[in-house]
């Protein structure tokens, strides 16, 4: 599948550099002044040694700063210090416990003491300790109340329950920390509520649940209870709009901005949780601040914004300084700025 987006990619890569500001705020949150980043470091590259990457598909920040890499075609979970530091990795391809087909997606329990994975091709969720001790497996193949067919990411609600994407079923799964079935919400098709691949899914400090619609490039939120609430996004180039892929995984700030990796675009966009275009940076390229099919982000401590940089096997991260006061931070332009 990663082969597949690189080619696709070659014929998206005419796809130009902007950044830009939007938008109005929703109720609460400070409308974005001047702000920039800088370019902080890149680590990683092609290969199977200690550190190296064969498709950094996704990450996830533990609270300690430990950086988490699913690579996907080493079939591995890569960590790292916040300075992207080699720490150590687990997994190799299979499907016992602990083995992988596939890993899409890392998130990490707010006390640091699990790691969530997403193995997607054993179409199931794995839990392990920090240093990758297996814990426990969630859902497994099938079609019933449960189970799971190729998951895609994950998110953990503020009662150590989690929500599934459960892709290729179109729906959204909840399950117990336990791994207990809770219920379920979503449908094929592309009316309000309904998916097209869900990719990407995440929990606003509100308890508001975003997915990533992928094929129907939109973003839809709903209650913990999955009740629609409202969607935003189209198919595209431009602002608000996301690519051919459509949009993948998210992270959300503490102050409701919503990042959302573009990785047909090959760009990170920066909303606010009312769908609110804020700005955008990347584009297509190998040189620092360019992405080759950006597909995922995550915020860590002292303002750092770290990228799942796909088909050049990298992380790269950034510093952000932004201009709005703390109420919506970590917002990232690298270095052509618009006006909304």
């Amino acid at each position: 599948m990663a082969r597949l987006r690189g080619l696709l990619a070659v014929v998206c890569a005419a796809f130009c550099l902007t950044a830009g500001l939007g938008g109005l705020p929703q109720a609460g949150q400070a409308a974005p002044s001047v702000f920039n980043a800088q370019f902080v470091r890149q680590w990683g590259g092609q290969g199977a040694g200690n550190g190296q990457f064969n498709y950094t598909h996704a990450l996830g920040i533990a609270p300690n700063g430990t950086v988490y890499v699913a690579d996907e075609g080493g079939q591995r979970i890569v960590y790292f210090d916040a300075a992207g530091g080699y720490l150590g990795q687990w997994g190799t391809w299979g499907s016992a416990s602990g083995e992988f087909k596939a890993p899409g997606a890392v998130v990490i329990s707010p006390s640091g003491a699990e790691v969530y994975v997403a193995d997607r091709d054993n179409h199931r969720v794995q839990v392990f300790n920090s240093s990758g001790g297996f814990l426990r497996s969630i859902g497994g193949p099938g079609s019933g109340a449960g189970a799971l067919q190729r998951p895609s990411d994950l998110t953990l609600a503020a009662d150590t329950s989690l929500f599934v994407a459960d892709r290729d079923h179109d729906r959204v799964v909840h399950f117990s920390a336990s791994g207990q079935y809770l219920g379920e919400f979503g449908g094929s098709g592309s009316g309000s509520g309904q998916f097209n691949q869900p990719m990407g899914i995440e929990i606003s400090p509100g308890g508001v649940v975003f997915v990533s619609d992928s094929m129907n490039h939109r973003i839809q939120y709903f209650n913990s209870s999955g009740g629609y609430l409202g969607q935003w996004g189209a198919a595209g180039g431009g602002k608000g709009q996301f690519g051919y892929d459509g949009p993948a995984h998210m992270a959300i700030s503490a102050g409701g901005a919503v990042y959302i990796a573009d990785p047909g675009n090959s760009r990170i966009q920066v909303f606010t949780t009312g769908g609110d275009f804020v700005g955008l940076w990347g584009g297509w390229g190998t040189g620092n601040g360019h992405f080759y099919f950006a597909n995922d982000i995550g915020l860590g401590a002292n303002r750092a914004v770290y990228v799942a940089d796909e088909l050049n096997h990298l992380v790269q991260q950034f510093r952000v300084e932004d201009g709005v006061g703390g109420t919506v931070p970590h917002y990232v332009f690298i270095p052509l700025i618009e006006g909304p």
